[in-house]
């Protein structure tokens, strides 16, 4: 099944999201109980696999948070992720937004950490990651940290470096655009091919075709 962001008619959203979760159930069958399990064990492996990531990225911001910020504050947020219904629902959520938080995390604790210097590039990456596979709102989630980038540019009269970090973190999201555009080309190169069912019930759609032609043009395919 495919959703409307998906549907040539839109083509809204990539293949790549999709792709990376078909990628951790493939891996997922090599397991006793996962191979050769019914559909809905494989997406409770998938579900499974976004919660173990999901506690890695929230692992990772209270870790920077205790060893950057205070560590009260991080022991409060980490009580409050813990507690939090909506966290507990989000988790484990296959959807965009869901892709998009785990994104965010690990790019606000790159942006938090100055050890060693500032590491923009890499936030950004993490950011435009969640954004570009999932949720392309989250990217305004960056503009605060380039905005302070901005500041600390005015501010210090420095204008290299912090240029170079903010292309660097440019490069990267654009490589990732890039995939997924690429991703995309394959599918519909695919779907032209006849590789997707549902996809000829679009062309039968937009051909006013009846059940009897339509039949038909399959059995023209098949030649």
């Amino acid at each position: 099944m495919q959703t409307w962001e998906y549907s040539p008619e839109y083509s809204i959203r990539s293949w790549a999201y999709a792709g990376i979760h078909a990628a951790i159930i493939k891996l997922g069958q090599v397991l006793p109980f996962v191979g050769g399990a019914n559909k809905a064990t494989e997406f409770y492996f998938l579900r499974f696999a976004l919660g173990f990531l999901c506690a890695g990225c929230e692992a990772r911001l209270y870790a920077q948070l205790r060893r950057l910020v205070n560590g009260r504050l991080a022991v409060v947020y980490m009580a409050a992720i813990l507690t939090s219904p909506g966290m507990f629902h989000a988790s484990v959520a296959y959807l965009p937004s869901s892709f998009a938080m785990y994104g965010f995390m690990l790019g606000l604790s790159a942006f938090m950490d100055w050890r060693g210097g500032m590491r923009t590039a890499q936030g950004m990456m993490w950011i435009s990651m969640g954004g570009f596979l999932g949720w392309p709102f989250a990217l305004a989630l960056m503009f605060p940290f380039l905005a302070e980038e901005g500041l600390l540019l005015l501010l210090s009269g420095e204008w290299l470096d912090p240029i170079s970090r903010v292309l660097d973190g440019a490069t990267r999201g654009l490589l990732l655009t890039v995939h997924q555009c690429k991703t995309y080309r394959l599918r519909v190169a695919n779907d032209s091919l006849g590789g997707s069912t549902l996809n000829r019930f679009v062309v039968l759609q937009k051909a006013h075709l009846g059940s009897l032609q339509y039949c038909s043009l399959q059995r023209l395919q098949r030649r």
